[in-house]
């Protein structure tokens, strides 16, 4: 019987605590090569935005290409501006932050109020010749009503919207698109029509789409809320999921499904119908498009409530078990979040009395 040596034995140790420590090695270097996921991280991000009080009331776009984050938008305090930025950097895979913010003080606003009482009564015959501007019509009530200072801010205030409206408008208006939406939008190429057209939003849900993901950059889907609406009541389904499902998977129709803008494809839900059919072939995003925004909020208002509601999935968690199974680690807290700010239920998304016509 042959006993091993006492060297022999160490010698076959070492060999396996050299190939464990090896393989340890290999593992450490493909997790440090695996690249970021960016889609992650910017949920991650817009979540810690939504759990704060302050930031959660602010502006912030926020984008990441290879984990380096960066922040648009606007905020009202330098320390609001910092803030985001140190919650930005505490998300897992962030390399890097590139805050580019813009602090905007409120207060401005307060000190042309103070110049009407100071208007002397001689001012009041020069008001009326000066008056061509229209808003001072009011013949008798032109000195306190002529904060000339405040003219100004209008134009300042359009100036924003015909920039980014023009951009958003002419990638996403079909030829058959209705005529409420063209209307809504043809006003982008003169300079004083998109102030009055931003105002003016009085369905609820256009008010919350004018103002997502920012001011500066309303979602493609503004003027929709009355179809919203509508289809919410057809088909016995909150109105309110079917808008935050979209800023959740494409930011309310800004984003890109691959390469593809969506505002092309007016598919803001990433429903990719094409798999029913199986006419997806190599292009996913373009074979589910959509003719018009409309088309795509009857369909996933539509098949939402008879897929899903009806089906027992009567909650988001429950709604994300089916509608997004990768990379879906916060699609239930955003949209929760959509959900909420728009005063809506995350755990009731149906109305209290349904409606028999689906």
């Amino acid at each position: 019987m042959l006993i091993p040596s006492r060297h022999s034995v160490t010698r076959g140790a070492k060999s396996r605590r050299g190939l464990v420590s090896l393989l340890l090695c290999c593992l450490l270097l493909s997790a440090c090569s695996r690249k970021p996921d960016d889609q992650l991280i910017v949920q991650e991000v817009q979540a810690r935005f939504f759990q704060d009080t302050t930031l959660k009331a602010r502006d912030i776009h926020v984008a990441c290409a290879d984990g380096s984050v960066t922040l648009t938008g606007e905020v009202n305090q330098e320390s609001e501006k910092l803030a985001a930025g140190h919650l930005a950097g505490q998300v897992p895979g962030v390399k890097q932050v590139v805050i580019s913010l813009n602090v905007v003080t409120v207060a401005t606003a307060t000190g042309s109020n103070s110049t009407p009482p100071q208007t002397p009564a001689p001012a009041q015959p020069s008001a009326p010749v000066a008056t061509p501007v229209p808003v001072a019509t009011g013949s008798n009530s032109t000195a306190p009503q002529t904060p000339t200072p405040a003219q100004p801010s209008a134009p300042a205030a359009t100036s924003v919207p015909v920039a980014t409206g023009g951009n958003s408008t002419a990638p996403r208006t079909p030829p058959s698109a209705p005529s409420p939406v063209t209307t809504a939008t043809s006003g982008s190429q003169g300079t004083t029509s998109p102030a009055p057209v931003a105002k003016t939003w009085n369905d609820p849900i256009d008010q919350y789409l004018a103002r997502k993901p920012s001011p500066k950059t309303p979602s493609p889907l503004t003027g929709r809320g009355p179809v919203f609406e509508s289809d919410g009541k057809q088909y016995t389904i909150d109105p309110r999921l079917i808008v935050a499902i979209s800023g959740a998977e494409t930011s309310f129709a800004i984003g890109k499904c691959h390469k593809t803008p969506v505002t092309a494809t007016r598919n803001a839900w990433n429903w990719f119908w094409c798999y029913g059919n199986n006419s997806c072939g190599t292009d996913v995003c373009n074979n589910s498009a959509f003719d018009t925004w409309d088309s795509g909020i009857k369909t996933v208002s539509k098949y939402v409530e008879r897929n899903y509601v009806m089906k027992g999935l009567t909650d988001v968690r429950k709604i994300q078990t089916k509608y997004c199974t990768e990379g879906c680690d916060y699609w239930v807290k955003n949209v929760d979040a959509f959900m909420q700010q728009m005063g809506g239920d995350p755990e009731n998304l149906t109305p209290a009395s349904p409606n028999p016509k689906r």
